[in-house]
């Protein structure tokens, strides 16, 4: 499944469904999309107008800067318009009638522990898929018991534990007893998807059910406690041979801002330079491996872009070179940007700094920077979209040939490591339906189980039918005999 709608034929230009990136990525690459995200209608208002204040000035470095983003959207806006005419600039979306509580949402996230694993996705194996899955048997009522698919040799020890440190080595042929010791990093080892249970460390809440994609680990735990990124990174690496660096780092961090603050999105550092002592903790560089892709969502606000860029920003402490811009502009279903490109204040779109960790040769910061436009409706709010297919077209590797860390995650990705304290947020169960194809897949087969029970009854009826016609005939001969005897019998009486 690709979330990509369009592309131009040097990738400098593409149109990407959000949600349909997340609900891709939840599956290796050939495998069938079982489940698919819970979103919300495309927008197809605009923006309400944003007024600036009287002092809100843009620096005459930002002015300039923007008016060439104006101009690199502008030519892409009417590029994609040419090649797609009337088609939509997004997929039908998976809405839901009710409205999950942002209250609801941060009780499922903060300060949770996996306890258990409970069921896995019933995968259909595809010719295409790299590591094709055999069905399973479902779970039974014990929610305490894993399902294993067609374990091979590696799946056939106990869990991995070490202190807060969780390996996923649970599944075998036959289903066993899954509580977990508490913990706070879980690696799902194998070909498909996991449900977990996690609960609060707050006992009396309960505990709620998370898809878990294969191949996938994630560490449930503040972007301050950094020492338990090292921890798990280095028991991965003694027990399963992991890389101790990473090929890719993305991230998405909660920059200051004060409208997400409003309403209730997510938490934000209320300075971007209260973000120091964290970057400083989590000694990044030393995940880096030669040539890793770094790449970090920014705001459009300009203390913010030169925290990144500036001189003794995190690219410059990293030993990062920027090479790429890509900018995620927001449109409609029908390619109109949410606001006009020009507006004083609220522009219409972010941006992702791409950089490449140096070949230990120093930055000269003089290299040509290469800017791509991903076009799209926008999702919930401030959630990006995953681009995880791009970013393997970007690196030239395929799925399981490179290592990647997503940080301040809000969702796991299948191969991917994701660190946040709401690293599963939109992995929780009631953030996914059936997909339709695979919902109209179980009403076909419940047809056909329906017709094979109508003509089994019909079949048993007309037996049924035969039965009663043979009875009711030797019953009616007896009838008449007896009706006669009787006859017989009374007309001697009579006399």
């Amino acid at each position: 499944m690709s979330s990509i709608i369009w592309h131009n034929d040097d990738w400098t230009v593409f149109v990407i469904d959000g949600p349909g990136s997340i609900t891709a990525a939840q599956v290796m690459k050939g495998q069938p999309v079982i489940y698919r995200i819970v979103s919300q209608m495309a927008r197809a208002k605009l923006w309400d107008p944003v007024k600036a204040d009287d002092d809100w000035r843009w620096s005459t470095k930002m002015q300039k800067h923007h008016t060439e983003i104006i101009s690199i959207i502008t030519d892409a806006l009417e590029e994609i318009s040419n090649a797609l005419k009337t088609q939509p600039w997004c997929n039908e979306r998976v809405t839901t009638h009710y409205k999950i509580s942002t209250k609801l949402l941060q009780e499922i996230v903060d300060g949770h522990l996996v306890v258990k694993e409970i069921e896995t996705q019933n995968l259909v194996s595809t010719a295409t898929a790299t590591n094709p899955v055999a069905n399973h048997q479902p779970a039974g009522a014990n929610d305490t018991q894993a399902q294993g698919q067609n374990a091979g040799p590696e799946d056939q020890s106990n869990a991995d534990l070490v202190g807060n440190v969780h390996d996923g080595n649970l599944a075998t042929p036959q289903p066993i007893k899954s509580a977990l010791k508490p913990t706070n990093f879980y690696h799902n080892h194998r070909d498909y998807p996991i449900k977990i249970l996690v609960r609060p460390e707050d006992s009396k809440i309960r505990s709620r059910p998370f898809w878990i994609p294969p191949h996938a680990a994630f560490l449930l735990s503040d972007c301050h406690d950094a020492h338990l990124l090292k921890q798990s990174v280095q028991f991965m690496h003694d027990k399963h041979n992991h890389p101790d660096q990473f090929d890719l780092i993305l991230m998405d961090p909660p920059w200051p801002n004060s409208s997400a603050e409003d309403k209730g999105g997510y938490k934000t550092f209320p300075m971007v330079e209260d973000m120091n002592v964290m970057w400083l903790h989590m000694n990044l560089s030393s995940y880096m491996a030669t040539g890793c892709i770094v790449a970090v969502w920014i705001t459009n606000r300009e203390m913010v872009r030169n925290q990144v860029l500036g001189p003794g920003g995190l690219f410059d402490r990293w030993g990062v070179d920027l090479i790429e811009e890509w900018i995620w502009i927001k449109t409609t279903p029908n390619g109109v940007p949410l606001c006009p490109l020009d507006t004083e204040k609220r522009k219409p779109w972010e941006t992702l700094l791409v950089g490449q960790k140096s070949h230990n040769v120093p930055s000269t910061g003089n290299k040509p920077v290469q800017r791509r436009v991903i076009a799209g409706a926008p999702d919930l709010h401030s959630r990006k979209p995953c681009l995880k297919e791009v970013f393997e077209l970007f690196m030239r590797k395929k799925e399981g040939e490179y290592m990647a860390l997503e940080i301040f995650a809000r969702a796991c990705v299948s191969g991917w490591w994701s660190w946040g304290d709401e690293a599963i947020k939109f992995n929780w169960e009631n953030f996914w339906q059936k997909a339709k194809e695979n919902t109209d897949q179980e009403e076909k087969q419940d047809e056909e189980k329906q017709d094979e029970e109508k003509q089994g009854e019909e079949k048993q009826g007309e037996e049924k039918q035969d039965e009663e016609e043979q009875g009711e005939e030797e019953q009616g001969e007896e009838e008449q005999f007896t009706s006669k005897s009787g006859q017989k019998r009374k007309a001697v009486c009579l006399e």
